[in-house]
């Protein structure tokens, strides 16, 4: 699909190029209807910028079920895509994961947009991407009505085997569990 300059949210640019429809992309709305919640992600492979997980995502489109991961947006150090619809399904926290449950009273997948963002061997871009997802982030909260404070965990906070937005935040001399220093960042930019 075409990448269609849609915006700019709080100055970063924001791309649509949409997944085709298979198996990272099944077309369903949120069983919400609209996310009541975020979930801040890292993509888990330093160096790859947002075109190319998009990039990758539109090639195994349809891979099979049991391997399906997939995400809303990403963001690096220069820009950000929307490759799933935010009030569509993605598959970006694990189904038997139970404290977004606990937390909010349904699966991420059925009522939150994920967020990933990009990080990178050099630091000054690890922070660029930082700054670029909190601000998307912010702008995203604000549309949806999600308190940031208390509506935005990140993965590996309501999955315990997940190490992200950790990565992120290493790659930016902060501690992996910093989740107040995102938190900040998206207060600056509502």
């Amino acid at each position: 699909m075409t990448k269609i300059l849609i915006d700019y949210w709080n100055n970063v640019p924001v791309y649509r190029q949409l997944l085709p429809l298979g198996t990272r992309r099944c077309g369903a709305r949120l069983t919400t209807g609209r996310p009541i919640f975020a979930v801040f992600h890292d993509t888990g492979n330093i160096d790859s910028t947002a075109q190319n997980n998009v990039d990758y995502y539109t090639r195994t489109y349809n891979i099979p079920w049991e391997r399906t991961s997939s995400a809303h947006i990403f963001v690096d150090d220069v820009e950000a895509i929307v490759c799933i619809p935010i009030d569509e399904k993605a598959w970006h926290v694990m189904y038997n994961t139970v404290t977004d449950n606990l937390w909010y009273g349904i699966d991420a997948n059925d009522g939150a947009f994920g967020l990933e963002a990009c990080y990178f061997s050099d630091r000054q871009r690890s922070l660029k991407s930082l700054d670029n997802a909190c601000r998307v982030m912010a702008a995203l909260c604000q549309s949806w009505g999600i308190n940031h404070w208390n509506q935005m965990p990140g993965h590996q906070e309501i999955q315990s085997d997940k190490r992200d937005p950790g990565n992120l935040l290493a790659a930016c001399g902060y501690a992996r569990e910093d989740m107040a220093r995102i938190d900040q960042l998206v207060a600056r930019y509502m």
